[in-house]
């Protein structure tokens, strides 16, 4: 009943017009709850905040025991992730909302100085806390300056108020607490991932009722977990799209998408994915079916034209992916051609003398390789250019 009202009041404050009174609702609303609970008997049986703890802070180093360190650095270990995790979360919310630049280096050092005083002090593990980083937003806080005026009042009250918030019920206090969270909750994140991308949107109803149901450090194995599996399922097989030139300009696009040119002598293809050991290994079946594909609809090819602009990074088993789709190419009587290598790819290529000993083609553009093979760029021509440069 306590809790029913409160809320309700606290709802019928954010309607006030006046945004003064609107903020002071909660602190009016406390002052009531523990006047009405402390001289009357109107909240017995009700569960109150009870004795404050005293504020006597024991300074010392924790015990610098080997032993000890490395029996507690697992659970430590995970403390200190879920702590970074969640304080990262409640900034990232809190700065979209106000158009303001988040650098999570620094929330790092502010919370590893934290707990280091906490470690000297007996304290707690701090960490940023979404309720009350909502209720002083609410409040209208703007600067961090804030904190320290409210530790400076909390210090104020647990010496000289300790009587009479021992009286506050502790249901008015979660209402205050409820209601705060109330106003920073969204339901447009959800519907917007739901839209953009189902998985994703599935993935985040699962990691809030983890919250809800358990506890934050399932919520947290959950999101890990989840997300390392949609990230593996989407780079598993690379994105391999068949090209042609729109009319008229030298532009490419996708030929399931756009209305374009193809030469029946050349395959071109876009590899929209870094070749990485998560997905190398579908490179050779995406191309040849491409290639079939180009076979039927187009005629026999003679050479493959793989446009890399998209692809940022090859690691060693999208070399060998690479290496693989030469052969399994040459195998069908095909050459195997590349248009637009960046640069620090480019670098890793010649560090091995690749373009050479596969004997493949490197294009500028991908229009110039298109339209004249012939005019490839040898290897030798190509090392004239700076590295990074391509």
């Amino acid at each position: 009943l306590w809790g029913g009202v409160a809320v309700g009041l606290l709802l019928l404050a954010r309607r006030l017009r006046a945004a003064t009174l609107s903020r002071l609702a909660p602190l009016a609303l406390l002052v009531a709850a523990m006047a009405l609970s402390g001289l009357t008997p109107a909240a017995d049986g009700v569960a109150q905040v009870g004795a404050l703890p005293s504020l006597a802070l024991p300074l010392g180093w924790p015990p610098l025991q080997a032993g000890l360190w490395l029996q507690l650095l697992p659970g430590a270990a995970l403390v200190a992730l879920m702590a970074f995790v969640s304080s990262l979360a409640v900034s990232e919310s809190l700065a979209q909302r106000r158009g303001e630049k988040l650098r999570p280096a620094a929330e790092l050092r502010g919370l590893a100085a934290a707990n280091l005083v906490a470690a000297v002090s007996g304290g707690m593990p701090v960490a940023g806390s979404f309720s009350r980083s909502i209720l002083l937003h609410e409040a209208g806080s703007r600067t961090r300056l804030s904190l320290v005026f409210v530790a400076g009042f909390m210090l104020l009250a647990m010496a000289l108020l300790a009587a009479p918030l021992a009286h506050l019920p502790k249901p008015v206090l979660a209402a205050t607490i409820v209601v705060a969270v109330l106003g920073g909750f969204s339901l447009r994140p959800y519907r917007d991932a739901w839209r953009y991308a189902p998985a994703e949107g599935l993935l985040m109803l699962a990691v809030s009722a983890a919250v809800l149901l358990w506890s934050v450090a399932a919520a947290l194995a959950l999101g890990v977990v989840g997300s390392v599996a949609l990230l593996l399922q989407r780079t598993a097989r690379p994105h391999v799209a068949r090209i042609g030139r729109v009319p008229g300009t030298q532009h490419f696009r996708n030929v399931e998408r756009f209305a374009v040119e193809c030469r029946p002598e050349v395959v071109g293809l876009r590899v929209d994915e870094s070749l990485v050991f998560t997905n190398a290994r579908g490179l050779v079946d995406a191309v040849l079916a491409q290639v079939q594909a180009h076979r039927e609809q187009v005629g026999a090819p003679q050479r493959v034209l793989l446009l890399m602009s998209p692809v940022n990074h090859i690691d060693f088993s999208g070399l060998t992916a690479l290496q693989e789709l030469h052969f399994a190419l040459r195998a069908e009587g095909l050459r195997l051609e590349l248009s637009e290598v960046k640069g620090p790819v480019l670098d890793r290529l010649r560090a091995i003398a690749w373009p050479e000993r596969y004997e493949v083609s490197l294009y500028l553009s991908h229009h110039e390789g298109w339209q004249a093979g012939e005019q490839s760029l040898r290897p030798s021509l190509a090392d004239q250019d700076a590295p990074g440069q391509l």
